[in-house]
């Protein structure tokens, strides 16, 4: 635009310029003069600090990049086994290292910036075994699912502190005979998380109760 004397840019391009002067009592109009400006791009650069680490499980969150243009700067993950993009958010998918990349394409006025990469570390997320305390059984009873459960999700296992009173098959307790033993809960994590912290619980199998029958006879002497 024009201002007085003065051109103001207001885009990139190109555009003609006339100048006139329509003379006074004394001078005639002067015939226009025309000139074309051209007016290009602007450079942009592309600021992206260090990404703080994450760990699996954490929300969704914008790295931070800009642009000097301060127009949106987009994403690209290189590995969306770890990290997908949605807009100018990062969803995070898994545990790893993955390399993050803001770009900047440019519009009318700005040229395209040079993209920026920076390594993002996932960590695996800290998980915790619920194990309540077993009610006692009695030896004879069917196999049973002890009920432990991990925060993560993750299947539970359990091992017994002695075979002879209870034996593991399945994830499910067996009664091998009567006694007081340990059953341990374990998750040992795995692509995305670290192992749980074992849990033993005491579980009490009391002896089965036995009953005598007797069946009436007549003998003779």
């Amino acid at each position: 635009i024009i201002d007085g004397n003065l051109i103001q840019i207001t885009g990139a391009g190109t555009v003609v310029i006339t100048a006139m002067q329509p003379g006074n009592t004394n001078y005639n109009e002067a015939v226009s003069q025309t000139q074309t400006l051209v007016v290009r791009k602007a450079p942009q650069t592309i600021t992206f600090g260090q990404p703080e680490p994450h760990t699996y499980g954490d929300q969704d969150f914008n790295p931070g990049a800009t642009a000097s243009s301060g127009l949106d700067v987009v994403y690209l993950s290189s590995n969306n086994s770890i990290v997908t993009v949605s807009g100018s958010f990062l969803q995070i998918t898994g545990a790893g290292t993955v390399e993050i990349t803001a770009i900047q394409e440019g519009d009318e006025n700005y040229e395209a910036a040079e993209s920026v990469s920076r390594i993002l570390i996932v960590n695996k997320a800290d998980q915790t075994i619920a194990f309540s305390t077993i009610a006692p059984v009695v030896y004879g009873n069917m196999p049973f699912s002890p009920g432990a459960t991990a925060s993560s999700g993750l299947p539970v296992t359990y091992s017994s502190g002695n075979e002879e009173i209870v034996q593991i098959a399945d994830r499910m307790i067996i009664l091998r005979g009567a006694g007081t033993v340990d059953i341990t809960a374990s998750q040992p994590g795995d692509g995305n998380f670290n192992p749980a912290d074992n849990v033993t619980v005491t579980l009490m199998v009391t002896k089965a109760q036995l009953s005598v029958t007797a069946e009436a006879k007549t003998r003779t002497y």
